[in-house]
């Protein structure tokens, strides 16, 4: 269980490519590239927002998206798949989208990140795609899956390492409603990790799921209530939460609590099985319960509190 401030959804394995990005750019500098001190002008919100719908319209025709597969609807994909020889550690997740590493029983580090989405419609998970395609630092249009023999879901793209000839950075494929990538955690350090075989395998579970019939729902989680003993606190209190969660598919369901600011606080489930929220900081508070069950249906509720200073 875990509480988190509100981020965006483009994953932790965007996180290595802004890391990798930096340490390019570092280098560059370091060798002599010219900088300036001219600061640029701060752009306002609809000017990023118009900037951002510009950019991922370039990526959707790049990569010709409205030609993509539209596969049918399937029931989803464990949130915990079982990959032989690999454990998984803490699974998080950000409305829906699900976010864990992988480590050998051996191994100190983890190897590679796996990030899954199951969407309502094909569309969704289109867009999920292009939304991790919109967030690669390079220009460069990444080959299709099928042109390198990775022959899984509708569509896919590879990112390629800079560790080998053969070596994969990622690899990431929607099949029907469910999105999948994964990452390796340090190309360099594994050159041979079997990032292909480890998503037919994934692409193998998703078809283990028969096609839905046409006009039937995911199974999703409902919480029906979400309610705080009040709705207003000092900091430094901590409130009684309580919910009414439903999960058809009766599997206990990852919760993640999301503390939308200013206010501050984080959500614990006491030795009696009481959740809290603890106030830490004044100001308004948005509380989220997200639930998303075992094959990756989504769920949400929020409420609203004020804190006030101590």
């Amino acid at each position: 269980m875990r509480t988190t401030r509100r981020c965006q959804r483009l994953g932790f394995a965007t996180l290595l490519f802004g890391l990798a990005t930096f340490a390019a750019a570092s280098t560059s500098w370091a060798q002599g590239e010219q900088a300036t001190d001219k600061e640029t002008p701060s752009q306002t919100s609809a000017e990023q927002g118009e900037l951002e719908r510009l950019h991922f319209a370039a990526v959707r025709e790049r990569y010709a998206s409205a030609q993509w597969t539209r596969g049918p609807l399937r029931a989803g994909l464990a949130n915990r798949p079982e990959l032989p020889g690999w454990s998984p550690e803490a699974m998080q997740g950000d409305r829906g989208l699900l976010t864990r590493s992988y480590r050998r029983a051996s191994a100190k580090s983890p190897s590679f990140v796996l990030e899954t989405y199951v969407a309502e419609t094909v569309e969704a998970s289109h867009d999920t795609l292009v939304t991790w395609l919109a967030g690669l630092q390079s220009l460069q249009t990444m080959p299709a899956a099928r042109d390198l023999g990775i022959d899984v879901g509708d569509v896919g793209f590879v990112g390629r390492s800079g560790a080998g000839p053969r070596a994969i950075a990622w690899i990431a494929f929607v099949r029907g409603n469910i999105a999948v990538r994964i990452s390796a955690f340090d190309a360099r350090r594994e050159p041979k990790l079997d990032l292909a075989g480890l998503v037919r395998r994934l692409d193998a579970e998703i078809l283990k799921q028969k096609p839905l019939a046409e006009g039937a729902a995911l199974l999703r989680p409902s919480i029906a209530q979400l309610i705080a003993e009040r709705s207003s606190a000092i900091a430094g209190e901590a409130l009684q939460l309580d919910f009414d969660l439903a999960d058809p598919d009766e599997a206990q369901a990852h919760l993640e609590w999301v503390v939308g600011g200013p206010g501050q606080g984080y959500v614990e489930r006491g030795a009696d099985g009481i959740w809290r929220l603890h106030t830490t900081g004044p100001g308004a508070i948005h509380l989220t319960l997200q639930a998303t069950n075992s094959l990756g249906g989504y769920a949400e509720r929020s409420l609203d509190l004020t804190v006030a200073d101590d």
